[in-house]
């Protein structure tokens, strides 16, 4: 404690026409006393401040002052120009205001000169720091707590290192783990044990959403990062390579599909899997930046060219891991892990023959790289963004509401995450290897981070219906089905292989493992009437418990009224028959048309704006709601006028469920 000088009589001046001690200037600072006469000195301003207990009276009590933020006394009202300092009463700031209060915080209210003596800014500082109570000690606070998936995970360290070590916060912990237990983790309880954050590399489903809000993580803030995307390219001599997803499945994994069952891959070159393929060896050496980029690959790629065999998606799920996700094998392709800047090197000298790469590294060796189109679209900044490339997917951060003014630290690391510094073009996300929202979205991530908004998937114009993206053509009209069964409720059949395999299966009869005999085609609304009421048969002659009934009623094309009436007051979705414009470009030989579901609609008239889930893999060139609509950021699912839908897609019969 500093040295005690003989007691120096208090001085008086006039703050605000009242004339008061120098206690009262300490309102906002210090008050001067020494050790052996402080006591007496305070009892005579007592009705000014109180120094022995947390009690206000002119002034805000002085207890526990040096260490204190300016300003933090509750309920006594400070100058505007002390409140908004964001200074400590730290020894050296005390000292500092006693000795020329207006000069040290301009603007504030005191008149008081100041102390000149520096003993006797002294006296004062150290009676003050012996004067009362100490202040409690803050409570012991955990760091923010994140759980996260793939490219998010790096993400969220990076940016936790940084607040940590640039803002004096304590470094968030940061959990990697699988995208099941990761959404299990975050959506078991709001208490203080239990992640704050949830990052993934999609979309947080409509029954997860509804899993969360029965553990009472009912309310949450969503908000979009940028994306990841992969490119998978060749040397420049190669010939140039347009895939769909299950001949790139077929080209890259060590099984395939036949009639017989999964057998170790049989194909060598490009044309065994897909005939209008240029010649060539199938890959055997991938090259790629590591693990990560592999594992997204199987999520974006593998897995769904994967599932667009009807054997492959009939098998149980542990088989589904170990084949349509395996690449090492006899006849599979051999990993090599290499920095992206000496892929285009590793190519030309034969070290590899693929390559797998981000798109900025991509685009960094573009000129020494071919890249594969994928369904016809080429990998660029624009498609991963409008969401016409299959190898990307968008990256999203979720916000636990009731965690929010409880958790230190939490809007602090939040406006961090979406800083320039962190989601920018030139920040943490794209040194990553990802690619950037636009600069319009990227500040939408920042004002959702302050406003935090809660997530509503689905609404009034807006059912919650998630959609299907099939990949087979002939099984579009069994999707839009699935999806209106599952939204009435409806179970899958336990004895069928999938879902749709049983929606078929009910109309047509017993399905093979491949369900290769029940791809019939359904093209008009009594037929997919009677198909669904076939269904729901079944399901009750099986003893579903808790199958729905209802009645599939066939109608014509539905006005925007009738459809706001359906979706709105009756909380059903629309199975619309649509014969889109130029349908010969993309329809297999006897295939007409097949069935969409109309399952949101904003507006009124001709320009009522319809969400509407289209299950068929339409050709990127010749996708109908490409060239009037856009896709919702969801894979299958599309917005686009009434009167496009109308028109441009054929919109025909509709099949409602009552």
């Amino acid at each position: 404690m500093m040295p005690v000088r003989a007691w120096t009589p208090l001085r008086w001046f006039v703050a605000g026409g009242l004339a008061l001690p120098l206690a009262t200037a300490i309102a906002e600072g210090a008050c001067a006393a020494d050790a052996e006469r402080g006591a007496e000195v305070f009892r005579r301003c007592a009705a000014c401040h109180e120094v022995e207990e947390r009690v206000n009276r002119i002034g805000p009590h002085l207890v526990g002052i040096v260490g204190r933020p300016a300003g933090a006394v509750p309920g006594f009202s400070y100058s505007a120009a002390l409140a908004g300092s964001g200074i400590v009463w730290a020894e050296a700031n005390l000292d500092a205001f006693l000795a020329d209060p207006r000069g040290f915080i301009p603007g504030n209210r005191m008149t008081f000169a100041g102390l000149d003596d520096p003993s006797d800014r002294a006296d004062v500082i150290a009676y003050l720091g012996e004067a009362g109570d100490p202040p409690p000690p803050d409570p012991v606070q955990d760091p923010v707590a994140v759980v996260a998936t793939g490219a998010v995970a790096p993400l969220v360290q990076q940016v936790a290192v940084r607040f940590a070590v640039g803002g004096g916060q304590l470094e968030p912990i940061v959990s990697e783990t699988t995208e099941d237990e990761a959404i299990a983790a975050f959506c078991a309880d709001v208490g203080e044990d239990d992640p704050d954050l949830l990052g993934m590399a999609r979309r947080i489903g409509q029954a997860e959403f509804d899993g969360c809000a029965v553990n009472g993580v009912n309310a949450v803030t969503e908000i979009k990062l940028g994306y990841e995307a992969l490119v998978l390219a060749t040397g420049r001599e190669q010939p140039g390579r347009d895939v769909g997803l299950d001949a790139l499945w077929l080209a890259l994994a060590a099984f395939a599909p036949t009639p017989q069952g999964v057998v170790p891959s049989p194909f060598l070159r490009w044309p065994e899997i897909d005939p209008e393929q240029p010649d060539g060896e199938l890959p055997t050496l991938l090259g790629m930046p590591g693990e990560r980029q592999l594992a997204a690959l199987s999520e974006l790629a593998l897995r769904r060219g994967c599932f667009a065999f009807p054997t492959m998606e009939a098998l149980p799920s542990s088989q589904q891991s170990q084949f349509c996700t395996a690449l090492n094998g006899r006849r599979g392709i051999q990993n090599v892990v290499l920095p992206e800047s000496g892929i285009p090197t590793a190519l030309e000298t034969g070290v590899i023959d693929l390559a797998l790469m981000t798109l900025p590294g991509f685009d960094a060796g573009r000129t020494a790289l071919k890249p594969f189109r994928i369904n016809g679209v080429r990998p660029a900044v624009r498609s991963v963004r409008d969401g016409s490339y299959s190898l990307a997917q968008p990256l999203y951060l979720y916000i636990k509401q009731a965690r929010i003014g409880r958790q230190p630290g939490l809007e602090a690391y939040l406006a961090a995450l979406t800083a320039e510094a962190a989601i920018g073009t030139s920040g943490e996300l794209a040194a990553l290897g990802l690619v950037p929202l636009p600069g319009p979205e990227r500040a939408a991530a920042r004002q959702a981070a302050r406003s935090l908004p809660a997530l509503s998937l689905g609404g009034p114009n807006l059912l919650p219906v998630p959609p299907i993206a099939q990949l087979n053509q002939v099984w579009s009209w069994a999707s839009a089905a699935e999806m209106a069964l599952r939204d009435a409720g409806l179970a899958p059949l336990p004895g069928a292989s999938t879902y749709r395999c049983g929606v078929v299966a009910s109309r047509f009869g017993s399905c093979q493992a491949d369900c290769a005999s029940c791809l019939n085609p359904v093209a008009t609304a009594a037929s997919l009437v009677r198909a669904l009421d076939a269904y729901q048969q079944e399901a009750l002659a099986q003893g579903l418990i808790g199958a729905p009934t209802f009645e599939g009623e066939a109608a014509a094309r539905l006005k925007p009224g009738a459809l706001r009436r359906m979706i709105r007051n009756q909380r059903r979705p629309v199975l619309a028959q649509v014969l889109p414009q130029g349908r010969r470009s993309f329809y297999p030989p006897g295939m007409s048309s097949h069935f969409a579901l109309i399952v949101g609609i904003a507006g009124t008239g001709q320009q009522a704006r319809l969400t509407v889930n289209d299950p068929y893999p339409y050709p990127e060139a010749s996708n109908p709601y490409l060239a009037t609509g856009e896709r919702t950021g969801e894979p299958g699912q599309y917005a686009i006028s009434y009167g496009d839908f109308r028109q441009r897609l054929g919109y025909r019969q509709s099949v409602v469920l009552r």
